[in-house]
């Protein structure tokens, strides 16, 4: 029967413990920022971002008109996941707008 050898696995243990917790948080980092747009709708979308900054906690319902104002919007740039009646549709021309503090102020885009 083998027998573990604690005080060599301690430094390894200690090493490798902030590489995982690191690659958990970029993991997470990558957590779309989800829109659901109106029945049959194409053309722009403009969200407003709100006071807080980070995720919604639900997809921003966007108005027949591509209006929208979202509670809060992330810190950095994310990948956008636009839903259509129920189905993934593709977001182009992109654009996160921010305050001269890096603050998001706002979100526009196109559907088709």
């Amino acid at each position: 029967m083998r027998v573990l050898n604690l005080p060599k696995l301690i430094p390894v243990l200690a090493f490798s413990l902030p590489a995982l917790v690191l690659a958990f948080a970029v993991g997470c980092a990558k957590k779309p920022f989800a829109v659901e747009v109106p029945r049959g709708f194409t053309g722009y979308v403009h969200i407003f971002c709100g006071a807080r900054v980070g995720f919604p906690s639900q997809p921003v319902r966007v108005n027949s008109l591509g209006g929208a104002e979202a509670e809060s919007c992330p810190g950095s740039d994310a990948k956008v996941s636009v839903f259509r009646d129920g189905r993934a549709v593709a977001a182009t021309a992109v654009i996160w707008e921010r305050a001269g503090d890096g603050t998001p102020a706002a979100l526009s885009f196109n559907v088709y």
